[in-house]
């Protein structure tokens, strides 16, 4: 996320707009080409400047390119002081 893109929000309204944003980027990622897979059984918490995504069991195993994209994704929400973490459901 390039923060600068945001630089002409409204003080009050740039945390919403950088959550909205992450949330948009989740859900691409996500349901990444189009296919007939379903969705991922999966939940998602905010609090604050974390984010967590819990998925069912073995989804993460098996489906390695969406678990080195969130990967990927944990490393750019730093850049907006956000921490993203996401593993199996407990």
């Amino acid at each position: 996320i390039r923060f600068e893109y945001f630089h002409e929000l409204a003080s009050q309204r740039l945390d919403s707009a950088i959550h909205l944003s992450v949330i948009l980027r989740l859900a691409v990622l996500l349901n990444r080409g189009r296919s007939d897979v379903p969705t991922p059984d999966m939940s998602i918490s905010d609090s604050g400047h974390k984010i967590k995504l819990r998925f069912g069991a073995g989804w993460l195993q098996e489906h390695p390119l969406t678990a080195a994209d969130l990967e990927e994704e944990t490393d750019e929400l730093r850049h907006v002081d956000l921490r993203l973490s996401f593993g199996p459901a407990t």
